[in-house]
């Protein structure tokens, strides 16, 4: 079964036009694509002009020979285009809330948006919407793992750099403004909304690092059985790892950094504080 998607251009005449893509929708594969190739008003509007994708490629031109059956490398295929098939044409839409699926299917959903690509959570809205570029570089910046001291625990952890190790971060006195922390439980809430977030946070099965780009509310390969215990009460949170495509879990009481849209959070030895 492929990771479905959904594309949505805004055009330069205000209106927003919305197709389907079947294949390879996760960040690292269409999201790279759109990032680097279609990062132009003029790319994305063609890119959607032929309706809804089997597949995204590099380019959406239709070479010599190329067709559904017989793919040419590094293009596009269309339903419409190279298949033939009807009622394939994007679909128009007014603003960005009515061109958002409804009880969609799709599992990530690409919003070219004055002047550049976000990725949001077809299941939420578009406030789930975060800049896509941001999320690249969430997934791809992953250093060299160092030994560091974090917890008061020897761990293994990729940091940015090179030069000493961090040190063992210092207690926090109790004169970080509120408004400046995020507690777990405020970190569960607002990111229940399906935006897409980061976090790093240490293994509970064997003590490692892990920086997981990931999201809540994704319902795929859900039966509807429920777990056989709720991982709240274990300080466990389920998340969808946007990388890998599958369900993980994240030790709330282990959480070493946390990035939601703009803002960032670390942990300074108490809190998780925002970063100035």
């Amino acid at each position: 079964m492929g990771t479905r998607s959904d594309i949505i251009v805004k055009r330069q005449d205000g209106k927003f036009v919305r197709i389907y893509c079947h294949w390879d929708g996760y960040v690292s594969h269409n999201g790279r694509i759109l990032f680097d190739h279609y990062n132009s008003q003029t790319m994305a509007e063609r890119l959607v002009e032929h309706g809804d994708l089997s597949s995204l490629a590099e380019k959406c031109t239709k070479p010599k020979g190329h067709s559904f059956d017989t793919v040419v490398p590094g293009h596009c295929v269309y339903y419409g285009r190279d298949r033939h098939e009807t009622d394939t044409a994007g679909r128009v839409f007014p603003s960005l809330a009515k061109a958002w699926p409804k009880d969609s299917a799709t599992e990530f959903t690409y919003a070219w948006v004055d002047g550049k690509w976000m990725v949001g959570n077809p299941d939420a809205t578009p406030a789930s919407l975060v800049d896509l570029g941001w999320v690249l570089q969430d997934i791809t910046n992953r250093e060299p793992k160092t030994a560091i001291k974090a917890f008061g625990m020897n761990l293994v952890i990729g940091h940015r750099g090179g030069g000493e190790l961090p040190a063992k971060p210092k207690r926090a006195p109790d004169v970080v403004p509120p408004e400046m922390r995020l507690t777990t439980l405020q970190m569960v809430e607002q990111a229940g909304n399906g935006r897409i977030f980061t976090v790093d946070f240490i293994k509970r099965t064997n003590g490692e690092f892990r920086r997981m780009v990931c999201r809540r509310g994704v319902r795929k390969g859900l039966t509807g059985k429920g777990m056989a215990y709720d991982p709240l009460r274990k300080s466990l949170l389920t998340v969808w790892d946007v990388q890998k495509g599958a369900y993980r879990m994240i030790s709330l009481d282990a959480v070493l950094a946390v990035r939601m849209g703009k803002r960032e959070y670390r942990w300074n030895g108490k809190h998780l504080v925002r970063a100035a």
